[in-house]
């Protein structure tokens, strides 16, 4: 799966306001199985205790999902 880069060269970080929809299509469905689909990647992480500067490698070892190779 292709990743977005910035002008630099550097792969960006999902943003906070990415839906949970969007998250499971590249993750699958153990990603917040809880949570609806609209669901803000922000809330995820308020879910799980975490704060809002956190990545989202940290959600993904919190639900047991080992992050996909670029």
């Amino acid at each position: 799966m292709k990743r977005h880069r910035d002008i630099s060269g550097r792969e960006e970080r999902k943003r906070n306001d990415t839906h949970v929809r969007t998250l499971r299509e590249e993750y699958g469905d153990r990603f917040a199985p809880r949570a609806r689909g609209k669901t803000t990647l922000l809330n995820v992480k308020e879910s799980l205790g975490l704060k809002a500067d956190s990545s989202l490698n940290d959600v993904l070892k919190r639900y047991g999902i080992k992050k996909k190779a670029a």
